[in-house]
């Protein structure tokens, strides 16, 4: 299938120990991606996350945060509850780095056994770089 030529790609180059064009995480994959190195961004259909930034009230620390679930959060300074300032789905905001750059999408289905390897070894974000 198209999706597991894609993952067997990228597990190729990843397991390469020099010279690898490939990279994963979240972390890994934006500075890539900011950087126009992403040839082809990998994304999990079941990757549900949100990228958040709190705001503390009181001494207006930020903590930008990335998140399944949004809880509450105490600023470590003031012990106060923090709001939230921003929040973005962490897919869009991959997908439009990636357009932004021209790079290639591909999103991976869950059903597949390729597709939960991704999800669950690489946190379902993955990119296929340049260079």
């Amino acid at each position: 299938s198209h999706e597991k030529k894609i993952i067997d790609r990228f597990m190729g180059e990843i397991k390469k120990s020099t010279d690898s064009h490939a990279t994963y995480g979240e972390r890994e994959v934006r500075a890539a991606l900011v950087a126009s190195k992403v040839d082809t961004l990998i994304l999990s259909e079941g990757l549900r996350k949100n990228r958040v930034v709190w705001l503390c009230p009181n001494c207006h620390k930020e903590i930008t945060e990335t998140v399944s679930v949004i809880k509450e959060k105490i600023c470590p300074d003031c012990n106060v509850p923090m709001s939230v300032k921003e929040q973005h789905d962490i897919v869009e905001e991959l997908y439009e780095l990636a357009e932004s750059t021209n790079a290639k999408i591909e999103f991976i289905g869950n059903d597949s056994e390729e597709g939960k390897i991704f999800q669950n070894a690489f946190g379902g974000i993955g990119a296929m770089l340049r260079y």
